[in-house]
C-alpha cells in the first residue's frame, strides 16, 4: 500500500522574515513556528532570503505560498 502524500505549501523566504512571522502570516499563530521548523529539519532559526521552505498542509492562509 503506498504512503499518501501530504499536500504542502512552499514559501520563499524574503528579507527581514524570520519564523514567527511567517507562521503567524501562513499559519494563523506565530506559535506554531515549530511545525514549520521540524517540517524542514530545521534545527536552527537562521531564514536566509530566497530560502525555499515547505509550509504544513493545514495552513489556511496561503498568501504567498506557492503549492507543491
Amino acid at each position: 500500500m503506498a504512503k499518501k502524500r501530504e499536500i504542502s505549501s512552499v514559501y520563499r523566504v524574503q528579507p527581514g522574515d524570520c519564523l514567527f512571522a511567517i507562521a503567524q502570516k501562513l499559519l494563523g499563530s506565530g506559535d506554531r513556528y515549530p511545525e514549520i521548523k521540524a517540517l524542514n529539519g530545521m534545527t536552527t532559526d537562521i531564514l536566509l532570503p530566497g530560502q525555499r521552505i515547505r509550509i504544513p498542509a493545514d495552513s489556511s492562509n496561503t498568501v504567498g505560498a506557492d503549492q507543491e
